[in-house]
């Protein structure tokens, strides 16, 4: 058998690399199929780059929502208080006109009950609206409640069941005299125990308990709180006389839920405050310097000189000054 020379192997190994180059190539893609085949290739990686596009993408999307969704929120949040501050102001200024004709139904009532003070219907009505007022808070013009109280009072010298009436103008004229009081502009602290037999004396009846009140401050002597008998008249034990230069400029006098009363009977009161006790009065001396009535309630017997008491406290409020 012949051998190949050296030329010829090297011819041969040539053909059979182009043939086996040949071979393959048909198997590679050319054309869309190569277009197709780098798409399969760099697939993965561009769904996992959209992904996270789109990740992103939502992300923004949440965040732009959510920024709009707080901001409509805060507006509405903003609309509806400043509708709800108009309603609220509407409201009360319905209350406000509600009250005040209320006021003026209520005024109209007593005028015309007092131009009948003798009736029994009269009466009545007039109770019932000061009672009403006193309730709901409504303030009646003091005008009005001095007027039509005196009327009663007038009247109570031939029809002593007018004097139930006159006395509870009296209880309203204390309500209206809150708002005067001195207490609610300074504050009030309690006497020590120690000093209030030795300052005050304070005449009651039947079950109280009494608590005193002072600011804290000193005025001269003569310019100071007074709650005690009147001088010349017999002095209750343990009173005594005190040598002092200096004093407190008010006194406010309450009791603590008892059915007992304060006695106005042969005392001297000055610059004092007597808030929501029940007074009793039957005529005997009494001198008052800058009294304060508030909320009280009132015990008078019937007799000209109660009766002048009486008129004093409904013309002369809220601070009386009185001797009888």
């Amino acid at each position: 058998m012949k051998k190949l020379s050296g030329e010829d192997k090297e011819w041969l190994s040539g053909e059979i690399a182009q043939q086996l180059e040949a071979r393959i190539d048909e198997f590679r893609p050319h054309g869309w199929r190569k277009l197709v085949k780098a798409l399969r290739e760099i697939g993965p990686i561009a769904a996992s780059i959209s992904i996270v596009l789109i990740l992103v993408g939502m992300v923004i999307t949440l965040g732009i929502f959510a920024t709009n969704r707080v901001t409509q929120e805060a507006e509405f949040r903003g609309k509806t208080d400043s509708r709800l501050t108009a309603v609220e102001g509407r409201l009360k200024d319905i209350d406000t006109h509600l009250k005040q004709i209320d006021a003026n139904l209520l005024s109209l009532q007593t005028s015309f009950a007092a131009n009948k003070p003798t009736e029994k219907t009269s009466i009545v009505e007039a109770k019932d609206a000061l009672a009403t007022a006193q309730r709901n808070s409504i303030q009646l013009p003091p005008d009005i409640v001095a007027q039509s109280g005196k009327k009663f009072i007038d009247a109570a010298s031939q029809t002593p069941t007018a004097w139930d009436a006159a006395l509870r103008f009296l209880d309203y004229r204390s309500f209206l005299n809150e708002p005067y009081s001195p207490d609610l502009k300074t504050k009030f602290t309690p006497v020590p125990g120690s000093q209030i037999t030795a300052a005050f004396y304070v005449k009651g009846e039947g079950p109280i308990t009494v608590n005193l009140s002072w600011p804290n401050e000193l005025v001269p002597i003569a310019q100071a709180a007074i709650y005690q008998p009147i001088s010349g008249l017999p002095q209750p034990p343990p009173i005594a006389v005190l040598s002092q230069t200096e004093g407190h400029p008010f006194v406010l006098v309450q009791t603590v839920g008892e059915t007992g009363k304060i006695i106005l009977d042969g005392m001297h009161l000055k610059n004092v405050i007597l808030r929501g006790v029940h007074i009793k009065f039957d005529g005997q001396p009494l001198i008052l310097e800058n009294v304060y009535f508030v909320n009280c309630t009132f015990e008078f017997a019937d007799n000209p000189k109660t009766r002048t008491l009486a008129t004093a406290i409904l013309t002369l409020a809220p601070a009386i000054t009185f001797t009888v």
